[in-house]
């Protein structure tokens, strides 16, 4: 795979395996790092990532993937919650989830 051009778009239906390999190798990968901390993904990750992904984004969401020679190799989303104490329409992003497969 050449890992010199990678494409970041958003999330759609189709990527629900590259997007459940992502995430199990993201597992693993934190896991050996953090076992008390992290665990590998078990079960149908790619059907919950089909449930996921044909659910609405709402405004204040995203879901993007890395794409690289046509196929997925990572994933994050993401949601924007107003700013605690901060003046007018601040904003601040948390991310939700994310993953990334090894290479």
């Amino acid at each position: 795979m050449d890992e010199s051009i990678v494409r970041v778009r958003p999330a759609r239906a189709g990527d629900e395996r590259g997007n459940a390999v992502a995430w199990v190798d993201s597992g693993r990968y934190y896991a050996a790092l953090y076992p008390d901390l992290f665990h590998i993904p078990s079960g149908d990750v790619a059907a919950t990532f089909e449930r996921i992904l044909t659910t609405a984004v709402r405004p204040q969401q995203c879901r993007l993937v890395a794409e690289a020679s046509g196929e997925v190799v990572g994933y994050i989303a993401a949601t924007l919650h107003a700013a605690v104490g901060q003046p007018g329409d601040s904003s601040i992003a948390t991310p939700t989830s994310g993953g990334l497969r090894e290479q």
